[in-house]
């Protein structure tokens, strides 16, 4: 695939059978398989389903909310998300310039 300019990303199922070596992991069965897949200096989504998943109910009252797939995720768990967590900063530079970059490039006027 690199050698045709595309890259593997794959949900964090990937690590159970060994990484291609430009491979990005999509953790979203927790943080787990995105701090496994930084130690062994990959790229990673954090998409863990225990935050991040919007289509769950985010009131107790689910009959006063729209249909949900999942369950109940409120929106102050959400927020609580911290990304890097469990991730050594040497594990996650990488990901880190990316972020800032965007960042500076979105408030930096042209």
């Amino acid at each position: 695939m690199e050698s045709k300019g595309r890259h593997i990303i794959g949900w964090d199922e990937i690590l159970e059978g060994g990484l291609a070596p430009n491979a990005t992991v999509m953790s979203w069965r927790g943080m787990d398989g995105g701090i496994e897949a930084a130690k062994q200096k990959h790229n990673v989504v954090m998409t863990p389903n225990t935050y991040v998943y919007l289509d769950y109910y985010q009131s107790a009252d689910t009959d006063l909310e729209p249909e949900a797939i999942g369950g109940y995720l409120p929106l102050e768990k959400v927020y609580s998300f911290e990304p890097t967590a469990g991730i050594s900063p040497e594990d996650f530079t990488i990901a880190w310039d990316i972020i800032t970059e965007s960042i500076s490039s979105i408030l930096t006027p042209p």
